[in-house]
């Protein structure tokens, strides 16, 4: 569970800036709190209110919003998990990458959102099998680890490039098209990097066993 608590903590911002902006959003006042305002509502839950100035996002574009965030969270939590458990450079090298790419990410993802009202609520959506992976990659260690970490990340920045290059050819927001374009080489790279860790011996791998 602690595994999968990076995964939901590396959402939980953006998840609180899509809650505000799925909700109909009261006009400010002579002396009111400005819009953009963090606000704190009955229920307990922080939410961030839209920029009444910019244009709705369509449907379309806050499923983009909530499937990148989901993937992006997941990515992090992956990453972190490598840097705790493997000593490989290359590996960590990826994760470290992986980390900063894709936290800059969501907090553009988190920008947009709250600029922008929506016409309906939510969330993240989590990776399929994404506590699973954790939970099994958490119980490996060393050359196994890192192969399993490598071909996880593969798999997913596969669909991570299929959905920001549809969100940058048929995306309707001109923000979110913007941000889909400026992201596609760094999924790129992250994609070549992890491709390179399956296809040929890990670096460090033969230092690893002789440190054993």
């Amino acid at each position: 569970m602690k595994r999968f608590a990076l995964y939901a903590a590396g959402t939980a911002c953006l998840s609180l800036a899509m809650a505000g902006c799925g909700r109909d959003q009261p006009a400010t006042t002579s002396g009111s709190t400005p819009a953009s305002a963090v606000t704190a509502p009955a229920t307990g839950t922080t939410s961030l209110q839209a920029d009444s100035s910019h244009p709705a996002l369509t449907r379309g574009d806050q499923d983009f919003i909530a499937k990148a965030a989901g993937d992006n969270g997941f990515q992090i939590a992956m990453a972190r998990l490598a840097l705790q458990k493997s000593q490989t450079s290359a590996v960590r090298e990826l994760a470290q990458r992986i980390t900063t790419d894709h936290t800059r990410m969501n907090n553009e993802l988190a920008r947009i959102a709250t600029r922008h009202s929506t016409t309906h609520e939510s969330t993240p959506v989590p990776v399929k099998r994404s506590e699973q992976l954790q939970n099994d990659l958490g119980r490996l260690d060393g050359d196994a680890f890192d192969r399993a970490f490598a071909g996880a990340m593969v798999n997913d920045h596969h669909d991570a490039i299929e959905l920001f290059s549809k969100e940058a050819d048929q995306g309707e927001n001109d923000d979110l098209r913007a941000f889909a374009r400026k992201e596609l080489p760094a999924l790129q790279t992250h994609l070549a990097m992890a491709q390179a860790l399956n296809k040929q011996p890990l670096p460090d791998a033969g230092k690893q066993d002789k440190n054993r």
